[in-house]
């Protein structure tokens, strides 16, 4: 692993003014909410996908591209990846939850909190890092 010396002083500085507290990561106030997606994008792709469940990401986007709804290539597979999954679908169709077009968990805050750890400088699934 290799650190570069600004790193290091930001982590000395940071220490300095604060102790070890100043050195923990910071949970982001966005945490659990797509910054790439905004809330009505989601919102279509959300009904797309409970419309049809078996409809691929890739088609998805290229729904709302055609429909005017984004812009080509504002979406990414990605981007609308996270979003599924944070909403609980299965994203490769599998069994008969995929094609009941019911999410396979609630889709709250906690349980998408619990999925991911998110910190000031990334989120991560848990147990990672």
């Amino acid at each position: 692993m290799r650190l570069s010396a600004r790193t290091i002083e930001g982590w000395y500085l940071a220490y300095r003014k604060g102790g070890l507290r100043a050195l923990e990561p910071e949970t982001r106030a966005d945490c659990g909410q797509s910054r790439a997606i905004s809330a009505e994008v989601a919102d279509l792709l959300l009904r797309a996908k409970r419309e049809k469940p078996r409809r691929s990401i890739r088609r998805l986007i290229r729904m709302l591209e055609r429909a005017g709804a984004v812009r080509e290539g504002e979406l990414s597979r990605s981007s609308v990846h996270r979003l599924l999954m944070s909403q609980g679908f299965p994203v490769a169709p599998r069994g008969d939850r995929a094609r009941s077009g019911v999410p396979s968990s609630p889709s709250t805050p906690a349980t998408c909190a619990s999925v991911m750890r998110c910190t000031a400088r990334s989120c991560s699934p848990p147990g990672a890092g």
